[in-house]
């Protein structure tokens, strides 16, 4: 790992710094990260909160490895698009051209489908139901359009290939292109496809296309032996810890926490990841206009909007686009060229081009709390996604 510098918490970000000193302050085994690089400097950059558990005290610091969750996304997208700026393969190329299994007539499905991940076999098909999986392409699956449903408990398959196939085989949540959802499904399907076009796996594929470019030491896959469910290699003390409520059901230090990922071994194209926020922030600047990480279409493409339902959230190919949201959007007080990805457990990369502007934002707080919740600790559990915006709009303002 790198040495690191932690940025006094000085003006202009003393109410960011008070406003995480304070939600964190006594909190066992809860922590986050944040890096704020602007014009190519780190210009801010704190650890907040302890990594123990059970009276054990282990402060986190901007070495700290969190837990990527579906912040994992963005990095496959990114692998994706090198293989596409390498003529390897082409975004409006069918999925099924790689992946043969991922073809033919599906079902749109129900609520209680979408929810549980099962397809019914006995709904009545017609032509205003089905979905050509065929049809489907790989710019789809990108901006999230595709109408894949979330992937369900696929660890509760009775094996790798009988999971696969479960994923092959999934019905549709809509009509592609009619609406936006963050699928994945849809992740999971472009990690494959990567491993097969590399003719690797998806770890030794995201090393070479984006981790060692981008000179990204402190960000990688952490994989699990699969027989004694261990990670390898040992986790060390500096891993923020999270819970899986749905699967393991135990604490876990290292180890990828999202259930599906795990059951495939921690290397999945939609979690999977480990890193620091200060890794994360560099990463964030690879998007920035001057960058020769992508070919310039590539990048538009990924940074502009690639759908057209104005009352959606707008998508590039892999990133979430600025709007005008006044429910508290964290892009909201950015500049109107802005995007990045925000995950429901509170981790978040946001990316502004016009004042080259990079804010990442990594918490265990969610993943790690909301399986032991009560009525004692319910509204803590929830202070990262209510604060998160107003940090975002004290740093927007600062600067």
């Amino acid at each position: 790992m790198s040495a690191y510098k932690t940025i006094p918490s000085q003006k202009p970000f003393a109410a960011v710094h008070a406003m995480l000193s304070r939600t964190f302050k006594g909190r066992s085994s809860s922590a986050n990260q944040i890096c704020v690089k602007k014009s190519g400097e780190m210009i801010f950059s704190q650890a907040y909160g302890n990594t123990g558990w059970d009276g054990q005290y282990f402060p986190a610091n901007p070495l700290t490895l969190f837990d990527f969750s579906s912040l994992t996304q963005i990095f496959t997208a990114a692998a994706f698009m090198k293989l596409a700026d390498y003529d390897m393969i082409h975004l409006d190329d069918p999925v099924c051209a790689i992946l043969r299994d991922f073809s033919g007539p599906r079902p749109l499905l129900d609520a209680y489908a979408q929810k549980t991940g099962e397809t019914l076999t006995d709904q009545r098909l017609n032509a205003s139901n089905i979905v050509d999986a065929s049809a489907i392409t790989f710019r789809q699956l990108l901006r999230h359009s595709s109408g894949l449903p979330p992937a369900g408990k696929l660890f509760r398959q009775a094996h790798h290939c009988a999971a696969r196939q479960s994923l092959f085989n999934a019905g549709f949540s809509f009509i592609p292109d009619t609406d936006v959802q963050i699928s994945d499904s849809a992740s999971i399907l472009l990690g494959w496809a990567i491993e097969a076009l590399c003719k690797t796996d998806l770890s030794t594929a995201m090393d070479q296309l984006v981790l060692k470019p981008l000179g990204l030491q402190d960000i990688s896959f952490r994989p699990l032996d699969l027989q004694r469910q261990v990670p390898l290699p040992l986790p060390a003390e500096g891993i923020a810890p999270t819970y899986d409520t749905l699967w393991r059901k135990s604490r876990l230090r290292g180890e990828v926490c999202d259930p599906n990922s795990a059951f495939f071994g921690g290397i999945c194209g939609h979690a999977g990841l480990f890193g620091t926020a200060e890794a994360l922030a560099i990463f964030g600047e690879a998007f920035l206009p001057g960058s020769d990480f992508l070919k310039t279409a590539s990048l538009f493409e990924m940074t502009h909007p690639q759908t057209n339902m104005p009352e959606k959230q707008l998508f590039g190919l892999g990133f979430q686009l600025w709007s005008e949201d006044p429910s508290g959007s964290v892009l909201t007080p950015l500049s109107s060229e802005s995007f990045g990805f925000s995950c429901p457990d509170g981790t978040c990369l946001l990316i502004d081009p016009m004042r080259e502007l990079v804010i990442a934002f990594l918490t265990n707080e969610i993943s790690n709390n909301a399986s032991t919740m009560d009525s004692m600790n319910t509204s803590k559990n929830l202070s990262i996604n209510t604060l998160w915006p107003k940090i975002v709009r004290e740093i927007s303002g600062d600067l």
